[in-house]
């Protein structure tokens, strides 16, 4: 990787001094014969034996840069998604973007996965259904977006159908909430009217979710 300033500056020797940095203490700075050789994180130079007296060989020079590069590029990774969520094809691209090598973006896109920072099926209801219900989109605009977005095919159709499914059970839900309305609108006690509520479409076999979002509908009407 091209874009990390420690690197024209980072060679082999004798390491003569490990600091933790002011900015960041997270990372430490390493000093390689009385010079300043590299930087890269706390638990990476505990991971690699890195400390005063160690010999930084070529070998052992290159897995720290790769440790540093990785590092730098989940801390990039997590800064885009606390904007907003994003899919894997997304991060991949965004980080290639930045400078970073395939082995180094895979690497942080598959730790973030397990981690569960990316999860394209949530990402993709999630997108879908924020799609269907601000702007209104139908589910062949909506397929058509997360494939752009990189969503894969089978993980793009899944989200459209069940989205679907979603809606029609809303329907169905509305359907049969504005009918128990009828018998529990004179009900002046408000949780004993959503209770009434609730139970009735419990019975009909609608889920919490749904139950929730008909009883909020229901009870904003005029």
């Amino acid at each position: 990787m091209t874009t990390d300033s420690d690197t024209p500056r980072a060679h082999a020797g004798t390491v003569t001094a490990v600091r933790v940095q002011a900015r960041d203490p997270n990372r430490v700075s390493v000093f390689v014969d009385g010079r300043f050789s590299l930087g890269l994180p706390v638990d990476a130079a505990a991971e690699l034996g890195i400390r005063k007296g160690t010999e930084l060989d070529g070998d052992l020079l290159a897995r720290a840069l790769t440790a540093d590069a990785s590092y730098k590029a989940r801390q990039r990774a997590m800064s885009l998604l606390a904007h907003r969520p994003r899919a894997e094809a997304e991060i991949r691209d965004r980080l290639r973007r930045a400078g970073f090598e395939d082995p180094v973006v895979e690497d942080t896109v598959d730790r973030l996965t397990r981690l569960g920072y990316l999860d394209d099926e949530a990402f993709a209801l999630a997108y879908a259904r924020s799609r269907a219900a601000s702007r209104g989109y139908g589910p062949v605009r909506i397929f058509s977006e997360l494939r752009r977005r990189g969503v894969p095919e089978g993980v793009a159709r899944a989200a459209v159908t069940l989205l679907s499914a979603e809606r029609e059970s809303m329907d169905d839900a509305l359907s049969a909430g504005r009918k128990a309305w009828k018998r529990v609108a004179s009900e002046p006690d408000a949780r004993r009217r959503r209770n009434r509520l609730y139970g009735a479409l419990a019975r009909r076999g609608f889920d919490p979710e749904t139950i929730a979002r008909v009883i909020d509908v229901l009870e904003r009407q005029p």
